[in-house]
């Protein structure tokens, strides 16, 4: 079966490194159920509810910091624009971790919540009667029946192919063409394509969508100068300052990797600060 993951630039890079494996599904109460993949036949990003990039309101923010687990900062917070990467992958219908939402949601939270879930996605139903919700329950052209759920990581080796939205539709997704400004939109600065070469000898890809990244990203302005360097099975954030592992583990690369550091730190730097002065005007 072919299906689609909707995500933002900022998403994909960490899943390209990494594996699918962060989503949450609303219930009809309690907690939200976590780290679940979504997934749909529909190559179409509009009407899945998808973010794309607006003002977060003080409406939503409560249910983002739930489903988050985090306290975000005061101020201006922004969605990742998930609209802007299509990555497709390919499942057998067999796979026993993979579920049609409609028939999950109808066994779990009745019969009605999926329906209302996808009338969500193109309108809003916060204030809506019960007697006008039942109009649009029969009514609203909706994309539920097209949603799965993966209840297992989704390895990059099991992509078929990762596309960027342009104006004029999907094109094969590139850093150096659509990814680098799409991060610096949001605060979140890469090393130099030269820098980045150099980085790959030491974080050599495992497949074919791994391509090793350096970034900096101020989201507190009382934390600590630091780079996250991803690629090769390695996920880890150094120090600017001391060249010391801040978190994560660098595996056998750690003196390699604390090398490069030190190597690029001044231009790391000048983007950190770049990175924290945006963050700063918010």
């Amino acid at each position: 079966m072919i299906l689609f993951h909707h995500t933002a630039v900022s998403f994909a890079e960490a899943i390209l490194v990494s594996q699918l494996n962060r989503g949450h599904v609303t219930r009809r109460a309690g907690e939200p159920l976590r780290d679940v993949v979504w997934l749909t036949t529909d190559g179409n990003h509009r009407d899945h509810g998808l973010t794309e990039g607006e003002q977060l309101d003080q409406v939503h923010r409560p249910y983002v910091e739930k489903v988050e687990q985090t306290k975000l900062r005061r101020g201006r917070v922004w969605t990742a624009d998930k609209t802007r990467i299509r990555i497709q992958v390919k499942i057998p219908t067999r796979d026993r971790k993979l579920a049609n939402y409609t028939t999950w949601s109808k066994k779990h939270d009745g019969p009605k919540f999926a329906k209302m879930m996808g009338i969500s996605c193109v309108t809003d139903i916060r204030n809506v009667s019960a007697v006008e919700l039942d109009r649009l329950m029969s009514t609203t052209a909706t994309k539920e029946e097209t949603w799965f759920l993966s209840f297992r990581p989704i390895d990059p080796q099991e992509f078929e192919e990762v596309l960027y939205r342009t104006d004029d539709g999907y094109i094969q997704y590139d850093f150096e063409q659509h990814g680098r400004a799409e991060l610096e939109k949001v605060g979140i600065y890469a090393a130099d394509q030269k820098s980045l070469d150099e980085l790959s000898v030491v974080l050599r890809p495992r497949h074919r969508f791994d391509r090793p990244g350096a970034v900096v990203t101020c989201a507190d302005l009382s934390m600590p100068a630091n780079v996250v360097l991803r690629g090769g099975g390695v996920n880890v954030a150094f120090d600017l300052a001391t060249r010391r592992v801040l978190e994560g583990e660098p595996g056998q690369h750690g003196q390699e990797l604390a090398a490069w550091v030190d190597r690029h730190h001044h231009s790391l730097n000048d983007a950190w600060e770049k990175s924290r002065a945006q963050l700063a005007s918010y």
